[in-house]
């Protein structure tokens, strides 16, 4: 039963990899953007262009009747979205930031490449996955029959040699 959790945790961080694929090959050819509002503008997040971007804009008090109030989904060719994109202030290694402050205006994002995430989501993974292969002491290496007791040599499951480790004891 111990390894039950493992194996479900495996299953979750493998379908995470290949969602974050999926997104990160829609995103070279659609603008995908989730927001919502918030007390002074609205906040969300983006994939388009390989990344994953993660933003808010303040808005004026004035203008704050004419912001749309609620969830929007958004989803236009990226042919089109190139042309609202804004230009990072900083850029690294395929992450950026975007700060721009305007006539009481104010955007923040953050755009996290996808390689980035998929590393994020693999690293576990793989973490996972060599525990899942561990043999526990003790136990057959190719089957994992438990071999407590067991005084022939052989794997009575497997049939396979059992090299047994004498313990150390010191010579008197």
């Amino acid at each position: 039963m111990r390894r039950r959790p493992f194996n479900l945790a495996t299953i979750l961080l493998l379908l995470l990899l290949v969602a974050t694929a999926a997104l990160w090959t829609r995103s070279y050819f659609r603008d995908d953007g989730w927001s919502w509002g918030t007390r002074t503008g609205r906040a969300g997040m983006e994939s388009f262009q390989g990344r994953l971007t993660l933003g808010r804009i303040d808005v004026p008090a004035a203008e704050l009747a004419r912001i749309p109030r609620g969830r929007l989904f958004v989803s236009v060719p990226a042919a089109r979205a190139v042309a609202n994109y804004l230009k990072p202030s900083w850029s690294a290694a395929g992450f950026q930031v975007t700060s721009l402050n305007q006539r009481g205006y104010a955007v923040r994002d953050l755009r996290i490449p996808y390689w980035a995430l998929l590393i994020a989501a693999g690293i576990p993974l793989i973490v996972l996955i060599a525990k899942l292969r561990q043999v526990p002491p003790g136990h057959c290496r190719k089957c994992r029959y438990d071999l407590t007791g067991n005084v022939s040599g052989v794997c009575p499951e497997c049939g396979t040699e059992i090299r047994q480790r004498l313990p150390d004891r010191p010579i008197l």
